[in-house]
């Protein structure tokens, strides 16, 4: 799921979806994707992931 939403408002646009299983976040700076992790995982109480460069995740 990609959404151009600002982290303050991350909730807004995104509370009424269900849950996912797991985020992965693979767009941006890491120091910007993982405080997004933080974020989401604070405000929504998803699981939220940042792989490391090169990690490969099986999506079923």
């Amino acid at each position: 799921m990609t959404s151009p939403t600002s982290q303050p408002h991350i909730g807004h646009g995104l509370r009424a979806a269900p849950a996912p299983h797991t985020t992965y976040l693979v767009h941006g700076e890491e120091k910007a994707s993982e405080t997004l992790r933080d974020r989401i995982d604070q405000v929504l109480g998803w699981t939220a992931v940042v792989p490391r460069s090169g990690e490969a995740v099986l999506i079923r």
